[in-house]
Parts: C-alpha cells; sequence; structure tokens
C-alpha cells in the first residue's frame, strides 16, 4: 500500500505565492487553486492508494509556549492567504479527502508522528510526503520519501 500524506499549509502557502492571486472578479483562489493543481497531480504521477491531509490549525504551538520568540521574526501572513487557508479544511471535507489537525501541534509534527507509527506497519509498502519544508527531509528513509514543487508548482521532484 502507497500512502500519500499532504503538508497542506506547506504546499497551499508555496501555491498562493506562485500563482496570479484572483479570478476576473476579484476573488483571491491562488492558493486554493493551487493546492488542488499540485494535489491531482500528485496523485495522477505518484498513483497513492490513500491520502490524507495535514493542516496546521491557528493559534500556538506548544513551541510558542516553550520557547517565546518561535517564529517571532516571520513577517505576518497577509489576508488573502488566510482567508483561503480558513476554507481549505472544508473543500477537503467535501472532497472526501480525510484530514489530521491537532491544537497545540503543526502539521509537520502530524505527518512526523504519522511517518514513523506508520513505518513500522507491514502493509505499508511506501510513504510520499508532499512538502514544501524541508525540515521533513529527516523523515526520509528506505519506506518514506519527499516530493517537493521545485520551480513553483509546475515541476516536482522526489
Amino acid at each position: 500500500m502507497h500512502l500519500l500524506i499532504v503538508d497542506g499549509h506547506a504546499v497551499a502557502h508555496r501555491a498562493y505565492h506562485s500563482i496570479p492571486p484572483m479570478t476576473n472578479n476579484g476573488q483571491p483562489v491562488n492558493a486554493l487553486y493551487g493546492f488542488y493543481s499540485m494535489l491531482l497531480g500528485s496523485i495522477d504521477a505518484l498513483k497513492p492508494d490513500y491520502l490524507c491531509v495535514c493542516l496546521d490549525l491557528p493559534g500556538p504551538t506548544f513551541r510558542n509556549v516553550e520557547f517565546m520568540g518561535y517564529r517571532a521574526k516571520r513577517t505576518p501572513t497577509d489576508h488573502d492567504l488566510i482567508t483561503q487557508l480558513q476554507i481549505l479544511p472544508q473543500t477537503l471535507a467535501e472532497s472526501n479527502i480525510p484530514t489530521f489537525s491537532m491544537g497545540g501541534y503543526e502539521a509537520d509534527d502530524l505527518i512526523g508522528t504519522l511517518s514513523k507509527k506508520l513505518f513500522k506497519k507491514k502493509f505499508i509498502k511506501k510513504i510520499t510526503i508532499i512538502t514544501g519544508d524541508k525540515d521533513l527531509m529527516q523523515l526520509v528513509n528506505r519506506k518514506v520519501s519527499l516530493y517537493m514543487p521545485i520551480h513553483g508548482l509546475s515541476e516536482s521532484k522526489l
């Protein structure tokens, strides 16, 4: 069995900065459009048996609590991106795509936990993680690989 795990906000964030922002009527859709384009292209290219999407929830994580300076120097997220990220869980649910999120944790934490626990299962032959986050390289092993967008969203690399 081949499982595809998508780092939802990382892919949507990348799409937001890679695609023209709006429809003809001014509706910002670039993050959602790019997310689904990447997802459908990845499904076509990788042919997984199952997939899930891990998402960040708004609010602080345990890292913010333990280290007050965590992500303190990051620029604020654009309002148009926030609006699209708020819609993403609903569109995934309507598409019957399972999602994982947990208060106090980042999607990266959930991806790491899923990968580690499922790595031990004999019925799992391969796990592919779609992300733009190089921090997840530490998860790569004989069963786990990363599928990372390069050059915007038009090209990806295992």
